[in-house]
């Protein structure tokens, strides 16, 4: 899976001239990292979100990731007492996943 995340960043760097697309440029680690954590954490959640069909795992997968892979962009810089390559892009994740999982939970009960 590294070796795909990692060669798909390189297909989506053409990108990198547009305005605000810097985001793309994580480390790879990044990348990996976020897609197994939001795959574990959808299939989680999908037991506290309402039941839409078959487009519900996908939908909890997405935002999962979305909000990792932005946690991870916006804690970029900073520099926590862990390891910098697996332990504080794990941490930004779930950080992450947390904040767009209740934002989707209110999203979902209103509606």
């Amino acid at each position: 899976m590294f070796d795909f995340l990692s060669g798909l960043t390189g297909s989506i760097s053409f990108l990198g001239w547009l305005p605000g697309m810097s985001w793309l440029e994580l480390p790879r680690e990044v990348y990996s990292i976020s897609a197994v954590f939001s795959g574990a954490g959808a299939v989680i959640f999908s037991k506290f979100t309402s039941n839409v069909g078959f487009i519900t795992m996908p939908i909890n997968y997405c935002v999962l990731f979305f909000g990792a892979l932005m946690s991870n962009w916006l804690f970029a810089g900073a520099n926590l007492p862990i390891d910098p390559d697996f332990q504080a892009p794990m941490v930004y994740a779930v950080g992450g996943m947390m904040i767009m999982a209740l934002s989707l939970m209110m999203f979902l009960k209103e509606q």
